[in-house]
């Protein structure tokens, strides 16, 4: 391996991420000038549900993930921030629990930058697809939105957990 290729690599995702948030912020600015914001949004959120479930299957199969534990779905969770660029720290972590910070959130960066923070509430989606998308990986896996930037809070928080 070259110097270059780190260098590359980071480049290349940059890349990727771009495209994934300029393709997924066309689309629902199209289907809200077609159709108005509310099918737009209800429209964004069953594609991001699918989306992740889909991305996970997807993830477990290349990284061979065979266990449906809590460390598994964090890991899961880690590939998913790096393609999309969220980045979080651990606040406590236990085989039953697990509590995420997020330090940077490329979604709402990207909200704020397009003056939809309060039009498009982030944490209403964080709310609907991800529960989903936990359920995907373990039905017995609870994920719950304990803080929110929209809702006033200086940071977002997950709380993963098994279900009791």
């Amino acid at each position: 391996m070259n110097q270059m290729t780190p260098n590359l690599d980071k480049e290349y995702l940059q890349l990727i991420r771009s495209a994934l948030t300029t393709i997924d912020g066309l689309w629902f600015l199209e289907v809200e000038n077609k159709f108005g914001f509310e099918t737009a949004f209800d429209l964004d959120l069953k594609v991001w549900k699918k989306y992740g479930a889909i991305l996970i299957k997807r993830i477990k199969k290349i990284f061979s993930i065979e266990d449906e534990t809590l460390s598994s779905f964090l890991r899961v969770l880690e590939i998913l921030c790096a393609i999309d660029g969220t980045r979080f720290e651990i606040q406590r972590k236990s085989s039953e629990e697990i509590l995420l910070s997020i330090q940077y959130c490329p979604w709402w960066e990207n909200l704020k930058r397009s003056k939809r923070e309060k039009l498009v509430r982030c944490d209403i989606v964080d709310k609907e697809i991800f529960p989903k998308w936990a359920e995907t990986f373990n039905p017995n896996i609870e994920f719950q939105l304990i803080k929110s930037i929209p809702a006033g809070h200086s940071t977002c928080e997950w709380l993963l957990s098994l279900k009791k």
